[in-house]
C-alpha cells in the first residue's frame, strides 16, 4: 500500500502491516513511543530526489486498460502543481526508492486539483478532481469551497479495451479462483473478498490445491482467500513454509502470528526452517502482545 506525503523530497510512503513510520516531528510528547517493544526504529518515506511538495495520493498501476510499460509503476496526484506524476520504483531494503519519469496528466486550469486515484474495475484508473481554485485549510473549514464542483476522470491507454466482466458476485467459487491471477488488481482483490465472505468449506480443498500448485499471484491471493474463508489451519500453514513464493511464506507466518496464539506444530517447524529475510522481517514486525509471535522472535 502507498500514500502521498505532506512534504517534499519524496513521493510518499510504502506501507507494510504493523510497520512503524517516521512521523511529522520527533517529539515523543507529540506521538509517544512505539507501542511495540520489538520495533527497531521508524521506516522513512521513499526517497526520490528533489521533489517539490507534495504528492497527495500514490497508487501502483495495475490494470489491463493501462499502458503495458506503466504496469507496476507509481502514479502520484499532485494537487498543488495540477498534474499526475508517473514514477518508477526500485527495491531499497524493506521499501523502495522512486524516480520520476513523466507528467502524463497536467492542466493549466488553476482549479484542477487531482487528489485521489484508484485502479478501476474495467482496468483503467479513475481520478478524483477536487476542482477548487484554492486548496488550503482556511477556505475549507470556513466553507469557502463549492462542494458540487468535483469531477471524476477516467485514464486509459489508446487502443486498450476496458474489461466489462465486472459482476464477480455472479460467479461461482471455481470461476472466482480462476480470477485470482487476473491482470487487474481490482479483479484479484474482489475475488479474494467474495471467496472469504462466502466462507464455503467445500472451497477450502480447492484453494489449498491451488496454492500448492501455483507460484505467482494465484498462490498469494489464494492464501488470502483461504484465510478469509477460515480454511487456513496449522497443518496447511506449516506445509506452506516451504512454498516457492517468498511472499506466501512471509504472509503465512504473519497470518499465523496475528491472532496471538501460534500453534506449537507451526512454531516448531518454523524454528527449524532457514526461512527468508522477508519472512523473518514480517515476524519481527508482528504486534508485541502476541505470545505466539514472541516465540517466533526467539527462533530468529
Amino acid at each position: 500500500m502507498f500514500s502521498g506525503h505532506n512534504g517534499g523530497g519524496t513521493r510518499g510512503f510504502h506501507y507494510v502491516q504493523n510497520g512503524f513510520y517516521l512521523k511529522q516531528g520527533k517529539s515523543p510528547g507529540k506521538f509517544g513511543p512505539p507501542d511495540n517493544p520489538f520495533s527497531f526504529g521508524e521506516l522513512p518515506m521513499m526517497p526520490g530526489g528533489n521533489i517539490p511538495r507534495f504528492s497527495h495520493n500514490v497508487i501502483a498501476i495495475n490494470g489491463s486498460a493501462m499502458p503495458d510499460d506503466w504496469q507496476g509503476k507509481l502514479l502520484g496526484a499532485d494537487p498543488l502543481h495540477r498534474h499526475l506524476v508517473l514514477s518508477e520504483r526500485s527495491v531499497r531494503g524493506a521499501s523502495f526508492t522512486t524516480r520520476d519519469l513523466a507528467f502524463p496528466v497536467k492542466n493549466s486550469d488553476v482549479a484542477f486539483r487531482p487528489v485521489y486515484m484508484v485502479n478501476a474495475p474495467d482496468g483503467s484508473v479513475l481520478i478524483a478532481d477536487f476542482y477548487e481554485r484554492y486548496i488550503a485549510h482556511g477556505q475549507h473549514y470556513q466553507s469557502q469551497i463549492d462542494p458540487t464542483s468535483g469531477r471524476i476522470y477516467r485514464l486509459s491507454a489508446k487502443g486498450k479495451q476496458r474489461d466489462t466482466d465486472t459482476r464477480l458476485d455472479k460467479k461461482t467459487d471455481n470461476q472466482l479462483r480462476q480470477i485470482l491471477d487476473h491482470p487487474n488488481k481490482w479483479h484479484r482483490q474482489t475475488a479474494v473478498r467474495l471467496l472469504g465472505q462466502r466462507a464455503d468449506a467445500a472451497a477450502h480443498v480447492a484453494l489449498r490445491k491451488q496454492i500448492g500448485t501455483k507460484s505467482g499471484q494465484a498462490a498469494l491471493h489464494g492464501l488470502w482467500a483461504l484465510h478469509q474463508a477460515g480454511g487456513l489451519d496449522a497443518a496447511n500453514a506449516t506445509q506452506l513454509l516451504s512454498h516457492p513464493n517468498p511472499h506466501v511464506r512471509a504472509w503465512v507466518v504473519r497470518l499465523q502470528g496475528d491472532p496471538g496464539n501460534c500453534p506449537q506444530v507451526f512454531l516448531k517447524s518454523y524454528a527449524n526452517w532457514p526461512g527468508t529475510r522477508a519472512t523473518r522481517k514480517c515476524a519481527r514486525k508482528s504486534p508485541a502482545p502476541l505470545s505466539g509471535c514472541r516465540e517466533i522472535r526467539r527462533c530468529l
